[in-house]
């Protein structure tokens, strides 16, 4: 046999090898920061929100600033996935929408309301989620390196209230009107602890889907209280307010963040609302990324953005930035963010706790004037 004849055959093994070599795209580079995607960047975020029941539209608020955030820092070469879940205000239908996530192999995810979360939250624990839990809850991130919390607590609106309470001369004998649920409990014993020191103090609790509320009203009224704090969101919240005033109460009514939590609780309450001291969380509006944030809000959805919205999307913003700095791993992303300290937000400056908290200034504004939401 010639040379040439055995020459031929071996260079086109080698060149069908080449070839082979070359079209080869190892699967680390298929998946991508977070599961796939163009240039191996893409970063999956899953988000568990009420998007139906009675928080629904608190729910709407968050998907929206999270929908903003993705458009925001979304780009050809740096993807972001958004798999958006209802947890129509349910723990159960919660937990079922962390499932479908997990099955899609989502690892980061964002999520709202107290029972949600904490129904969850063992679960992410176990499977190494990174877990946004924008919730009221306190202590809910302690000892839980793969959780994070940014929102206004419970303990927070309590102390703001009781300052406002105490501050007064003589001190007023107080109602506290707590939904029974788990936000509701930890404000009740936070009112509590603070209460001892000054303010003489009366609790009659609610459920969540009450449609009387006569009987709790009178508990409070009864004990012949000069002020009267209503701590809840919706329907029910809104129907404590009013019955409050059909029944003669002329003192002070005081709202957590839950009279603008969702538009039904201030609907509820028709008048009764008109003058109501609530908790609110301070947004700096002058700021030029809030401002931008802002437009783009109102140019999609044709309303000015619910401090929630802003919340929302800077978290998201946050552990998009964290994600594509430390790659695919949430230990990584979590050990990202706690580096940080501090992450300029659009209109605040998340400043982040050893315990992965990142609490906004709180402060009372009167329903009605100064520009309510």
């Amino acid at each position: 046999m010639s040379k040439a004849k055995i020459l031929i055959p071996l260079l086109l093994v080698v060149a069908l090898g080449l070839l082979a070599v070359l079209l080869y795209k190892p699967q680390s580079m298929e998946s991508g920061v977070a599961g796939g995607g163009e240039g191996g960047n893409v970063v999956r975020i899953g988000a568990i929100y009420p998007l139906t029941g009675p928080a629904a539209s608190f729910g709407q608020a968050f998907r929206r600033g999270v929908e903003l955030a993705v458009e925001a820092y979304s780009t050809q070469q740096q993807p972001v996935e958004l798999l958006m879940e209802d947890s129509k205000t349910n723990p159960k239908a919660g937990v079922a929408a962390y499932q479908k996530l997990r099955s899609q192999n989502v690892d980061l995810m964002l999520t709202t309301i107290s029972a949600i979360a904490l129904a969850i939250e063992p679960l992410a624990r176990q499977d190494g989620v990174l877990l946004f839990a924008d919730v009221a809850y306190p202590g809910i991130t302690k000892n839980k390196p793969l959780l994070f919390r940014h929102s206004s607590t419970a303990e927070q609106e309590a102390r703001v209230i009781y300052e406002h309470l105490a501050a007064q001369s003589p001190a007023p004998v107080t109602g506290v009107m707590w939904i029974n649920d788990d936000y509701g409990r930890a404000f009740k014993k936070e009112m509590e602890r603070l209460g001892q020191q000054k303010l003489p103090l009366h609790f009659a609790s609610y459920e969540r889907a009450a449609t009387d509320l006569r009987a709790e009203t009178a508990k409070l009224l009864n004990a012949n209280v000069d002020a009267v704090v209503v701590i809840g969101y919706g329907k029910a919240m809104g129907l404590a307010m009013r019955r409050l005033r059909e029944a003669g109460f002329k003192g002070e009514l005081i709202a957590n963040v839950g009279l603008t939590l969702t538009p039904d609780a201030a609907a509820t309450a028709g008048k009764a609302a008109e003058g109501v001291r609530y908790t609110h969380i301070d947004i700096d509006e002058s700021d030029p990324e809030y401002q931008r944030f802002a437009s783009r809000y109102k140019e999609k959805y044709g309303t000015n953005p619910p401090s929630f919205a802003v919340l929302s999307y800077n978290s998201a913003a946050l552990l998009i930035d964290a994600a594509r700095e430390s790659g695919p791993q949430p230990k990584a992303i979590a050990a990202d963010i706690m580096s940080r300290k501090m992450y300029k937000g659009a209109g605040e400056e998340m400043r982040i706790t050893q315990e992965g908290d990142i609490l906004p200034p709180v402060s009372l504004k009167i329903y009605g004037k100064e520009g309510s939401e």
